[in-house]
């Protein structure tokens, strides 16, 4: 499945530009980070996300302490008079201690004046500061396993429910397998209507801020069979959502008495997912049209890699095929999620036949390695394009069995100090990549994004977020939106108090006629009129 390109290191150079967006004006809800953010998406098993977020959580304990210890005094240094003991060790043989007495007096000093600040600066994080602000989760229409029942296909336990106990408040990415061509026509005649309902009804309840749904994720792949009759793919799709909003306009108008045409889309952003490798039909042909896509997807595995096939058989594709979908994403001012990854291969590169990749184009361990062929050019890729959700899939794949001696490898983090060091700083620490969601729905058109209103659904984490990933425009989005709860507020201010002043105003005119009546009566009884 790897043969050779000609185009060598070119092939993942990217370069940044600007592209034009479509004319038309939608309303958007599609659930968006603000322009330059990128929310981070982990998958794609309970167990592998589960091990993601606890090495991450493992290395900023170690990384602390490291930092800590480093700037610790010796114990035996309590006293400037004991510098001798400070300047235990070999000096060489010349025993030339006296030159170094000084410089451990000295640094003693700093480390006693910045010991408890330093502290302060490099506390733990929380646990909650490493998890990702969706996670990914697969389920397939004819059975609906992995939602509240727990599954394994045989590529690790799928338990959506499980990772909403897990993580409250995330966002889901879920991928709906749809059985390639039977099961779109399945779904065109009716035979998965209760099915598709049961979906829609768990999806609704779930308690997560968004649903990001990739229905027939991949739909290109040829060995799918969408592909054989990509009017079936698309019929079926633009069915799934005609009856999400029929479904959940009901539930709303049931529940709330208003009708409300949008309530499936406020809880589900529909997911249109290539797989951005060579394809047998043009992508307009499997496209269901701007109203029934939300974002586009697509997956990212070794389509950097300068020996990507482009071959007529199975491909790997290459970076073109990328830039494909994500112009076409563009020209349909659609939102792109990165929403598969994963360094094809694995994290460390041992076989033989990447050792043989290497050779070929003159590389080898010493001089590059997957952060430089595979996570760089991800993260350009992102910058390029403004990419709103990166979703990595952190795992060993040779150790689920639907994979094993697939070639994927093991692509789990921890596997390399050096890949987990990098990860933190260029991913973690970078405020681009955002660890809460926030659902930013909003007016597009061909030139700019509205200022209008801001709905922001807050994704709550189980300890909160450390706030190192915001910055000044969330402040802003805040803002407006305590600006649209504010008029209600002092329209029901002002309502209470007209009632009380005219509870107190007739309460007055009560007191006051009654002692005008009071004082009639006292008049009359002393004329002998008797009382009023």
């Amino acid at each position: 499945k790897i043969t050779n390109s000609s185009k060598g290191k070119s092939r993942y150079s990217i370069q940044l530009n600007s592209k034009s967006k479509s004319k038309m004006t939608v309303k958007d809800t599609s659930c968006q980070p603000a322009a330059g953010h990128t929310w981070l998406t982990i998958g794609q098993d309970l167990l592998s996300i589960q091990r993601y977020v606890t090495d991450q959580y493992d290395a900023s304990l170690h990384r602390n302490q490291s930092l800590f210890v480093h700037e610790l005094p010796h114990e035996d240094c309590e006293d400037e008079d004991d510098g001798d003991d400070c300047n235990e060790g070999d000096h060489g043989e010349d025993g030339d201690e006296d030159k170094h007495k000084h410089h451990h007096k000295k640094h003693h000093k700093q480390h006693k004046h910045h010991q408890h600040q330093h502290h302060e600066d490099h506390s733990p994080y929380k646990l909650s500061t490493f998890q990702p602000s969706s996670y990914m989760v697969y389920t397939d229409i004819q059975t609906l396993h992995g939602l509240d029942t727990p599954v394994d296909y045989g590529s690790g336990v799928e338990f959506a429910s499980g990772l909403l106990e897990y993580a409250p408040g995330s966002g889901l990415q879920l991928g709906l397998w749809l059985n390639g061509l039977q099961g779109c026509q399945d779904i065109l005649a009716g035979n998965l209507d209760d099915n598709i309902k049961r979906l829609f009804d768990y999806l609704h309840d779930a308690q997560t801020p968004k649903v990001f749904l990739r229905i027939g994720y991949e739909f290109d792949n040829p060995s799918f069979g969408y592909s054989d009759d990509p009017q079936a793919f698309r019929d079926a799709y633009t069915r799934l959502v005609d009856m999400c909003e029929e479904q959940m306009q009901s539930k709303h108008h049931h529940k709330h008495r208003k009708h409300d045409p949008s309530a499936c889309r406020e809880k589900i952003a529909f997911v249109w997912h290539s797989w951005s490798a060579p394809r047998v039909v043009d992508l307009s042909q499997l496209y269901p049209g701007d109203d029934y896509v939300d974002w586009v997807g697509v997956s990212v595995f070794q389509q950097f890699y300068p020996w990507a096939p482009r071959a007529a058989e199975y491909s790997a594709g290459a970076i073109e095929d990328l830039e494909e979908v994500m112009d076409f994403a563009q020209n349909h001012s659609k939102p792109i999620m990165i929403a598969e990854s994963t360094p094809f291969g694995g994290i460390k590169w041992e076989s033989e036949a990447w050792q043989d990749n290497l050779m070929q184009y003159g590389l080898d361990n010493e001089t590059v390695d997957v952060w430089d062929m595979w996570f760089a050019p991800t993260l350009s890729l992102i910058e390029k394009y403004d990419i709103g959700m990166w979703s990595y899939i952190d795992c060993d794949w040779e150790a689920l069995p639907q994979w094993k001696g697939v070639g994927f490898g093991d692509t789990r983090l921890v596997q390399s100090q050096r890949i987990m060091e990098l990860w933190y700083e260029h991913v973690l620490h970078n405020p681009r990549f955002q660890h809460e969601l926030e659902c930013i729905p909003q007016d597009r058109d061909n030139s700019h994004k509205s200022d209008g209103n801001l709905s922001i659904i807050r994704g709550i984490l189980a300890d909160g977020y450390h706030g190192r990933n915001r910055g000044n425009d969330q402040v802003n989005e805040s803002q407006h939106s305590s600006n649209g709860v504010l008029l209600p507020v002092l329209l029901w201010f002002l309502a209470v108090a007209a009632v009380f002043l005219i509870v107190v105003k007739h309460d007055s005119s009560r007191r006051r006629r009654r002692q005008q009546g009071n004082a009639l009566g006292a008049a009359g009884g002393q004329n002998q009129y008797g009382s009023l």
